[in-house]
């Protein structure tokens, strides 16, 4: 499945430490796609790592135009999308991934989410696969439509990311409620966990920690060590 990465001109730097860790914690090393808004369509990345420049970056509220002009020109009609923030602090659970990408082709499934992204809101048991519990997300459950690293398909998606809606925040609150889409995801056993390491563009001072309700995750200090000691963060 192809994975991927939204970035801006702005933001482009936060790659190398997106891809260290992608390829630290996903040792399979997928093909990833970058999709940078701005014009710069070449950056210094590992092999599996690919750039399209999506065009002159025309600011935030252009967000939802830009993407949605590009996923609506593919021919996938599930794939995975995120942010280049999203870093990688544990490693990647193959075994759950898979029981959640058996799940694409079932019944009006939306999204899937791949980190701990729905447990803060209600939810119902869906199915157990495997011994791992499924859960999906009440038809009036917060944030249904969201940023977070999750399995997407490309008709759900387009159907919110609208034309001059504007950028991810508006992307994320609009009314989503009561669309019939089943809205999927695990209670634990992540595919991912995963940091938001980037607050207005710039790095915040907890950016290899992931808080989500009362889930708590950092990175190691030795992986951070490494990575200063090699100048990636």
């Amino acid at each position: 499945m192809k994975i991927f990465v939204a970035t801006s001109d702005h933001s482009i730097s936060a790659l190398k430490p997106f891809a260290y860790l992608f390829n630290k914690f996903w040792p399979s090393k997928p093909d990833v796609v970058i999709l940078n808004r701005g014009i710069i369509d070449k950056f210094d990345l590992p092999d599996n790592f690919s750039l399209i420049s999506l065009g002159k970056n025309m600011g935030v509220k252009a967000w939802c135009d830009d993407l949605r002009n590009y996923f609506q020109s593919i021919e996938d009609e599930y794939f995975i999308f995120l942010q280049e923030d999203h870093f990688l602090i544990t490693p990647f659970n193959e075994h759950t991934y898979n029981i959640l990408l058996s799940l694409v082709n079932e019944d009006k499934v939306g999204r899937i989410a791949l980190t701990n992204d729905r447990i803060a809101d209600p939810y119902t048991n869906y199915k157990i696969i495997d011994g791992i519990q499924i859960i999906e997300s009440t038809q009036t459950a917060g944030y249904r439509v969201s940023c977070q690293p999750s399995i997407w398909s490309k008709e759900y998606l387009l159907k919110y990311m609208k034309p001059g809606l504007g950028g991810p925040w508006e992307f994320e609150t609009q009314d989503f409620y009561n669309d019939g889409y089943k809205i999927l995801g695990l209670t634990s056993q992540y595919p991912m966990i995963v940091t938001n390491a980037l607050k207005k563009g710039d790095y915040w001072e907890d950016w290899y920690k992931s808080y989500h309700g009362t889930e708590y995750y950092e990175l190691d200090l030795d992986i951070i060590k490494q990575m200063e000691k090699e100048q990636i963060i």
